[in-house]
């Protein structure tokens, strides 16, 4: 495509202004990307080490595992995507602000893949956590079918805003905003519902398993997570609307923070921060069933721990539990036990004979 290079002598002052504006916003926002994004493929790094150096490798871990790294691969192409726009404009054709206008107004073809790139991203994200959502909700489909209604509706109205800044060059607000509203509706759906179902769950195994407070920090990373995402969903809708720059370097921190929350939620229980210690600590917790699979008339406890399954924040417990074993199997070993000999036992009944003697028939060891 040819670009226009000459700098129109109709332009004014507003305009080169505007221009200007452009070019920063632009710039500025590929070096906030490109630094959020190191900071990202850090956090995956120490996620993936510290989940292949656990030993137990669960089904619902195995699915995070692949959703995390598709989620970074995607993220990574659409970062190079990021680049090449700005590389063309600010290096390849910076003779004058306007070649540099001309060029990253009119790269349709790059705009294609930097969107196409997002709605891929979004379908992740999103379909991790409406998975988590029917996992933990015994696999029913009707709880779900909200959010992948949400889904579907958000990247339709994401695969039209990028069609109409492939073709025309201009974006529509009200379809982004409205894609950014279902998105959010998505987030915000699955995550009270996930946590609606644990508190329901454990609140109905009448204290088994150490009641509500033990899952505090669940709750807390599962929020914490979702939050993450959301505010920068918020933000961005409301300078959208408003037409603020700053938009920009939001919509970059929401797109690396689509990737960010679920590898955050899964780093942190791999490493075990999803609870304190104190709450594996007891004998309560020892009755739990695990690798059970679906939801029976069982006892609560079981459906407790196969709720949390679900969620993907079992790990630490089979590490405590390991550790738990371990120290049972030590004081056992420690523990000699030595089978009484005959005459040992002679001994003993001899003696409880003459005590019976001595307390004139009266029964002997009796408890109150």
């Amino acid at each position: 495509m040819t670009y226009q290079l000459d700098i129109p002598s109709d332009l004014s002052g507003s305009d080169i202004t505007a221009v200007f504006q452009y070019l920063d916003a632009q710039l500025n926002t590929e070096i906030v990307y490109a630094f959020l994004y190191g900071i990202y493929t850090g956090i995956v790094a120490v996620t993936l080490w510290n989940i292949f150096t656990f030993k137990s490798q669960p089904i619902g871990r195995q699915v995070m595992v692949v959703a995390i790294v598709l989620l970074f691969i995607v993220t990574t192409i659409n970062a190079s995507f990021n680049w090449s726009y700005i590389s063309s404009g600010f290096i390849n054709n910076g003779q004058s602000f306007w070649s540099k206008y001309s060029v990253l107004v009119f790269s349709e073809n790059i705009y294609l893949g930097m969107g196409i790139t997002g709605a891929i991203n979004t379908i992740l994200a999103d379909s991790i956590i409406i998975w988590r959502c029917w996992m933990v909700w015994g696999r029913r489909w009707l709880v779900v079918l909200p959010p992948i209604l949400l889904l579907i509706s958000g990247i339709a109205l994401k695969l039209i805003d990028t069609y109409q800044g492939y073709t025309t060059g201009s974006d529509d607000v009200l379809v982004f905003v409205l894609y950014l509203s279902f998105t959010l509706a998505t987030t915000i759906w699955c995550t009270t519902l996930i946590i609606c179902r644990i508190l329901a769950v454990v609140r109905g195994s009448d204290g088994v398993g150490g009641g509500v407070g033990v899952y505090r920090h669940v709750i807390e990373v599962l929020i914490e997570s979702s939050a993450l995402y959301s505010v920068f969903l918020i933000l961005l809708m409301a300078f959208e609307v408003r037409g603020d720059w700053a938009g920009y370097y939001v919509d970059a921190m929401s797109g690396i923070a689509r990737g960010i929350a679920p590898t955050l939620l899964v780093g942190r229980v791999a490493t075990g921060h999803s609870r304190s210690e104190q709450s594996w600590q007891g004998s309560v917790m020892s009755s739990l069933h695990f690798g059970t699979r679906r939801f029976r008339a069982r006892d609560p406890s079981s459906i407790e721990v196969e709720t949390l399954q679900s969620v993907g924040i079992n790990g630490d417990w089979e590490v405590e539990r390991g550790e738990m074993d371990r120290h049972t199997r030590s004081r056992t070993e420690s523990q000699e036990y030595y089978p009484p000999s005959d005459v040992t036992l002679q001994d003993d009944l001899e003696a409880q004979s003459e005590s019976v003697d001595d307390h004139n028939g009266e029964p002997v060891g009796h408890t109150d």
